[in-house]
C-alpha cells in the first residue's frame, strides 16, 4: 500500500494538471500498435517538464511514425481510465494517459533513438517481418501473436473466434509458451550431452532473452521465477518448494513493479497454478492410497492420470 501511493498515485499527482489540455510535448515512439488508413497508435514515452511518463500515442489520421522516432507537437492529453477496452492493460503497465493527435501537426525532429526497450522491440519486429515474408496472411500474424506476442497484428474475427473456443490464453504470451521452449532446449541439450550445471546456466540466458523479447509479460515472469528455482535448487543441492516460489515471484512482481496488481494475467496465472500445487497435494495422498490397493500398476497409473486431467482442467 505504501508503494503503491509513492508510486502510482505520485505519477497521476503530476499528470493531472494536464488532463484535458492540448500541449506542446515531445513524444518518443516506443512501439506500434494497430494502423490503418485513418487511424494510428503507438506506444511512446512523453516528456512534461523535465519528467518522462509512458503513453499511448493515438493519431486520428494514418501516422508513418517508426520505433525509435522522436516526435514535437501540439497533443490532447487523457486519463486511460476514459479507454475503457484495454484500460487494464495499460494501467498494469504504468500507463495513465492518452496522446490525441486529432491532426497531421507532429513532426519527426529526430529518428533511429535506442535503448535496450526499443532494440528488443526492433528484433521483434524484424523476427515479425520474416515470419510474413516466409508464411504471410493470417497464418504469419497466428504465428507470431503465439511466438512473439504480437497479438495486436490480428484480425478482430480471429480474436473472436479464439474466444469463442476458450483458446484466447493462447494468444497471450505466458508460462505455457516459456515452459514449451526451456523444455525444447533441455531436451535438445541433454541429447548432445551438456552437462546438467551448463545447461541450467544455458536455460536461464535462453529464457530471460525469450522474456526481453516478447515484452516481459507478467505471467511469463511468474513463470521465469519459478522455473529458475527448480534450477537455482539443483545447482545449491536443495529441495524446491513450489509454494514458496510462488509466492515469492508474486511478492517481487508487485515489489518491482506495483501497477502489476491491475493485470489480470498475473492473477489468473497465480491462481492456477496455486489450484494446480493443491491438486497434487492431494493427488499424491490418493496416489499412495491407490498403490497399496489390489489394483494393478497399470490400472493405477491410468486413473491417476485421468483423475489429474480432470482436476486440473
Amino acid at each position: 500500500l505504501i508503494e503503491s501511493y509513492l508510486i502510482i498515485d505520485r505519477e497521476r499527482d503530476k499528470l493531472a494538471p494536464l488532463i484535458g489540455q492540448t500541449t506542446e510535448a515531445e513524444i518518443t515512439v516506443i512501439g506500434k500498435n494497430k494502423t490503418n488508413d485513418y487511424f494510428s497508435s503507438y506506444e511512446a514515452t512523453v516528456t512534461f517538464d523535465d519528467d518522462t511518463f509512458d503513453a499511448v500515442l493515438e493519431c486520428e489520421y494514418k501516422g508513418d511514425f517508426s520505433v525509435g522516432d522522436i516526435l514535437r507537437g501540439q497533443v490532447l492529453v487523457s486519463r486511460i481510465e476514459d479507454q475503457t477496452e484495454e484500460a487494464g492493460y495499460y494501467l498494469a503497465r504504468g500507463v495513465y494517459i492518452v496522446l490525441l493527435s486529432s491532426e497531421d501537426t507532429l513532426t519527426v525532429v529526430d529518428s533511429g533513438f535506442s535503448n535496450f526497450k526499443i532494440k528488443m522491440r526492433s528484433l521483434n519486429a524484424k523476427l515479425a517481418s520474416i515470419l510474413e515474408g516466409e508464411i504471410g496472411g493470417d497464418s504469419a500474424d497466428l504465428v507470431s501473436a503465439i511466438s512473439l506476442g504480437n497479438k495486436k497484428l490480428l484480425e478482430n474475427s480471429i480474436l473472436r473466434d479464439f474466444r469463442r473456443a476458450g483458446l484466447s490464453h493462447v494468444l497471450a504470451i505466458s508460462g505455457m509458451h516459456l515452459s514449451v521452449i526451456m523444455l525444447a532446449l533441455e531436451g535438445l541439450l541433454r541429447r548432445l550431452g551438456v552437462r546438467r550445471e551448463f545447461r541450467c546456466a544455458l536455460i536461464f540466458f535462453v529464457a530471460l532473452f525469450y522474456l526481453a523479447l516478447t515484452g516481459f509479460s507478467l505471467s511469463t515472469v511468474r513463470a521465469f521465477i519459478m522455473m529458475s528455482f527448480v534450477y537455482l535448487a539443483f545447482l545449491l543441492r536443495n529441495d524446491n518448494d513450489a509454494v514458496t516460489s510462488l509466492f515469492f515471484s508474486l511478492f517481487l512482481i508487485f515489489l518491482i513493479s506495483p501497477n502489476s496488481v491491475w493485470d489480470i494475467g498475473i492473477w489468473l496465472s497465480f491462481l492456477a497454478v496455486l489450484g494446480i500445487l493443491t491438486v497434487d497435494f492431494f493427488t499424491k495422498k490418493i496416489s499412495a492410497r491407490l498403490y497399496e490397493s489390489r489394483l494393478k500398476k497399470q490400472v493405477v497409473k491410468a486413473l491417476l492420470y485421468f483423475l489429474s486431467a480432470i482436476l486440473v482442467t
